[in-house]
């Protein structure tokens, strides 16, 4: 099965060996962006019932998710460990929103 090859969970022991894991994932939202905190400051992405349990059903929604001008729902919340790059999308969306 797709879970199979490529699964979700994390195996107790990746977390302790991959240094992709230790450290903070970092996001930055405002108002405007697409995934908000619910009731209880969970982040629950915009479509979050969506199957993923085939190669299709991961790919598609992602390469959507990838293209910032698509707003279609994905069942994807991204996340980045690059403090950079939180700073770059955030230059970013402040000129988007002030029209440069």
């Amino acid at each position: 099965t797709e879970e199979k090859c490529h699964p979700w969970s994390v195996n107790i022991f990746q977390g302790f060996y991959s240094p992709l894991l230790r450290c903070p994932l970092l996001r930055i939202w405002d108002y405007c962006s697409g995934s908000q905190p619910g009731e209880y400051n969970r982040m629950l992405s915009r479509s979050p019932n969506q199957p993923l349990d085939t190669k299709e059903a991961r790919e598609t929604p992602l390469t959507t998710h990838f293209d910032h001008g698509d707003w279609i729902p994905t069942p994807y919340i991204s996340f980045t460990r690059s403090a950079s790059a939180i700073e770059e999308l955030t230059a970013y969306r402040i000129n988007r929103r002030q029209g440069n």
